[in-house]
């Protein structure tokens, strides 16, 4: 579903390699080569080691204010978001980590304000030898989606709150022109019951779980800007409870095994592209085995200081939701974004998205689509004017579709 930019929120996407993995981490760093003089000279004075920033933490941080008009196939309404964000960096001669949080606070028409979300994320990197890397990072996020969206059931009032955990730590390994990479990741999700519009909650603990898997992932650089690389994922899932409608627990293993390519230029290009099959095969006999063709692809071009474009497309398994009479699917999802900076005060975006709910069995599916344009003007170095519109169109099939129009006028006031 296409949700105007929120400003001071950052956006999350997939880590590099990750097309399509079943675990995405905000802060993932990306790894490389470094000389000998990054590893052991950087930060030195007079011979005495330091760390290069006083004080020992970079502070930044914004705070977003935004108001929105929708108008579209149900009645308009209104709404006002404030988005405050911190964020502190170190950097140190061997390691590096950021620390942010952020929060989204949201009022509506009739509708008192309330906290839709809010987020944790960490993301740190220690070099313990020119060859050798160690990541780490975690997510932790809470939030209420918004019941009136494009693609919510008509008969939901008010979705559940939604609690997502997850933490990962990477070993890396270079070996001339081999890599090797293994990880170890863990996640939580915990959903809070649905409100019904006949006042009934609709108890969601059979969606929630626990996940823990691992990834290996070996690369060869074939030249200066080509690389090929070869994954292997496998997670394991533990449900908080059976199903109420089917009464099966959809416990089970995730596999994965695939490869793909990464070009890059300069700094110009940074592409990846992978091809993979996975499989779910859940314990129970009734949900059986889910198993699709996974394509990915993460696209990066920046010719100039000016002009910025993005491009993503990922598969995933949806193992359904039987309380809510959805079988099981394979969910396709494309998203491009361009940006072009006019000149120093001006700056223009633009994107288009789209997702595909293909069901194993049925007729059931479900295609979202939609596009917006926006400007941004630099008043000066700590605040920025904002303005949106986008177009939005979901589909529910047997159900009619539904459109929408956003205008969104917002401020930015940074650092």
């Amino acid at each position: 579903l296409y949700e105007p930019p929120v400003y001071g929120e950052q956006s999350q996407k997939r880590g590099p390699g990750q097309a399509g993995s079943p675990f995405v981490l905000h802060g993932q760093v990306e790894t490389g080569q470094e000389s000998p003089q990054e590893m052991a000279g950087a930060g030195q004075t007079g011979g005495i080691a330091r760390e290069p920033y006083d004080p020992f933490f970079q502070v930044d941080w914004c705070v977003g204010l935004s108001a929105t008009r929708r108008v579209g196939s149900d009645p308009g309404r209104n709404s006002l978001i404030m988005t405050p964000r911190l964020s502190l960096t170190n950097t140190g001669l061997r390691s590096s980590f950021s620390l942010e949080t952020d929060a989204a606070i949201l009022v509506e028409d009739n509708q008192p304000g309330r906290l839709s979300r809010l987020g944790f994320s960490y993301g740190g990197t220690y070099l313990s030898d020119r060859l050798t890397r160690i990541n780490s990072a975690m997510n932790i996020d809470l939030r209420q989606d918004d019941a009136g969206a494009l693609g919510v059931a008509d008969n939901i009032e008010q979705l559940p709150l939604q609690l997502s955990a997850l933490g990962q730590v990477e070993l890396e390994r270079r070996f001339g022109r081999f890599s090797a990479l293994g990880s170890v990741q863990l996640e939580r999700q915990l959903l809070g019951p649905t409100l019904l519009v006949n006042g009934v909650q609709q108890d969601n603990s059979d969606k929630s779980y626990i996940a823990l898997g691992g990834s290996l992932r070996t690369t060869y650089e074939m030249g200066p800007n080509l690389a090929g690389f070869v994954t292997a994922d496998l997670v394991r899932y533990w449900y908080d409870s059976v199903s109420p409608s089917s009464g099966t627990r959809q416990d089970g293993w995730e596999m994965e095994l695939g490869g793909g390519i990464q070009v890059s230029w300069r700094d110009v290009l940074d592409s990846r592209f992978s091809l993979g099959y996975r499989v779910r095969n859940f314990d129970d006999a009734l949900p059986g085995r889910l198993e699709a063709v996974v394509l990915g692809a993460d696209l990066n071009y920046n010719p100039n200081d000016a002009l910025g474009l993005s491009g993503q497309f990922s598969t995933t398994l949806n193992p359904g939701d039987p309380g809510n009479s959805q079988v099981a699917s394979v969910d396709y999802s494309a998203a491009i974004n361009l940006g072009y900076q006019l000149n120093s005060l001006v700056g223009l975006r633009g994107s288009a998205f789209g997702t595909w709910v293909r069901p194993v069995t049925g007729n059931q599916t479900r295609t979202s689509l939609g596009a917006g344009v926006g400007v941004d003007f630099a008043l000066n170095r700590n605040l920025s004017l904002n303005a949106d519109y986008s177009y939005g169109w979901a589909e529910r099939v047997p159900a009619a579709g539904e459109y929408e129009h956003a205008l969104v006028l917002g401020m930015l006031f940074s650092r």
